[in-house]
């Protein structure tokens, strides 16, 4: 089944882009993928909604220290990270390497079961574009995984009113015309074309393509 992460016990406010991330497993997934992956692990930016994800065959504290170690290295070290009260999230090692440099972990309380509302939202979306995307082989659903991310990555969010892309690299992406409009129209199938923007540019292609 998929577990999503509890609710931490008060709002939380950060002011800086990665210096807080939600994690959380998605899984076990049934099909498994062709792979053998069974796990979706997610990490999402307090500040700028962005979202990091990797698919796990199994989800051990060695997975989620290597996780770590990633986001660590491409986006500096953060303050605060958020998960549930899962052994894997807090065992021995991540908890070492996280003393180390001076990183905070938050697990929510076994009180709160709907879990992180930032994880719980990332699972969502992921979730809800792969689905979308998935053809009749239902085990391939690992190779979806870079485009759902890209899709959430360039979707403006309610919470901010940018795309999280544009609140990490300033801009909004450049696509070419031949992936554009395909991502456009995944995103309007996916109702997730809320900002009045891309509304209009989505408009613009189409009447191109007549």
């Amino acid at each position: 089944k998929e577990r999503l992460a509890a609710l931490p016990l008060h709002p939380i406010s950060v002011d800086q882009p990665f210096m807080q991330w939600g994690l959380d497993f998605i899984g076990v997934i049934n099909p498994n993928s062709s792979q053998g992956h069974k796990w979706i692990l997610t990490a999402t930016d307090y500040f700028t909604k962005w979202t990091e994800a990797v698919a796990l065959k199994e989800a051990n504290e060695s997975s989620i220290l290597d996780f770590y170690e990633g986001i660590a290295t491409r986006f500096g070290i953060p303050a605060t990270i958020i998960s549930d009260n899962a052994l894997a999230f807090i065992g021995s090692k991540v908890t070492e390497w996280a003393v180390k440099n001076g990183i905070y972990l938050s697990t929510s309380s076994n009180y709160y079961p709907q879990g992180n509302g930032q994880a719980e939202s990332t699972n969502k979306n992921l979730l809800r574009i792969i689905r979308r995307t998935l053809d009749e082989n239902q085990r391939s659903w690992h190779t979806k995984l870079k485009s759902a991310l890209w899709a959430d990555r360039i979707t403006p969010k309610r919470s901010t009113g940018n795309s999280p892309f544009k609140l990490v690299y300033g801009r909004e992406a450049i696509l070419p015309m031949s992936l554009e409009l395909p991502t456009l129209e995944l995103m309007k199938q996916l109702e997730l074309l809320e900002f009045e923007p891309m509304e209009v540019r989505y408009a613009e292609l189409m009447e191109l393509q007549e």
